[in-house]
């Protein structure tokens, strides 16, 4: 069987001599992330369960960014330790875990970012020509998020899949272990397709047809409802 093995990070497993203050950098570096990643997303989660007021779509929309990157910076002392071992120091079930995470919070973004301007396109549209969308409630929200956290699921499987430890010269890694030589072609386009053509392009078109419709609408919105009753 030929073994392609790739890191976390989509590089060769080869690694250059690395100088002393790279030790020191890198954990400044990424406890100050750390630091402000906690206290940040922590924040907004906190105020979010306790205040009333703040349950919110939009509010419910910014949650669900806070919590992928809350569970991400929890476990960036495991990476931590990672890059300055140059070695991966647990068991294949923490490698699993990790490169999980660390997809979940790209892959959510992406696509919940994504969503949000689904949801926001409508209803710009719908303010200029005073509407009101019946179905931009919070309940709709709360679906909308659990189908993306279950996509984003499925996304993710084939890299907690082909994660695995592997050793070279004496050293274990948590690289993706590909079982045939296509399939790290295949994980690129996996990527590509799904990480950018398809939200690039749904957030193009979504925004494009917006501006169109926006544009079609710009002499009515000059006028105000009781000005348009006048005339008639």
């Amino acid at each position: 069987m030929c073994r392609l093995h790739w890191d976390r990070t989509w590089g060769s497993m080869s690694t250059p001599p690395l100088s002393p203050t790279f030790y020191i950098t890198v954990p400044v570096i990424f406890s100050v992330i750390c630091a402000v990643g906690l206290t940040g997303n922590t924040a907004v989660i906190y105020v979010f369960l306790k205040v009333p007021k703040m349950k919110t779509v939009t509010n419910l929309f910014i949650l669900n960014l806070a919590i992928p990157d809350e569970i991400f910076t929890l476990v960036l002392p495991i990476n931590i330790a990672d890059y300055l071992l140059l070695q991966w120091p647990f068991r294949e079930f923490m490698c699993k875990l990790i490169i999980s995470i660390d997809q979940y919070n790209t892959f959510f973004s992406i696509y919940f970012l994504t969503v949000t301007s689904i949801n926001h396109s409508p209803v710009v549209v719908a303010t200029t020509k005073f509407r009101k969308m019946t179905y931009h409630t919070y309940q709709a929200a709360k679906i909308m998020s659990l189908c993306i956290w279950s996509f984003v699921t499925i996304i993710i499987l084939p890299f907690t899949v082909f994660a695995k430890i592997h050793n070279k010269q004496e050293l274990s890694q948590c690289v993706f272990v590909f079982p045939h030589p296509e399939s790290v072609c295949g994980n690129w386009i996996y990527i590509l397709i799904l990480g950018f053509v398809i939200p690039l392009s749904t957030t193009c078109t979504l925004y494009t047809t917006m501006l169109c419709r926006l544009r079609r609408a710009a002499p009515l919105r000059c006028e105000s409802p009781g000005q348009s009753q006048k005339k008639r």
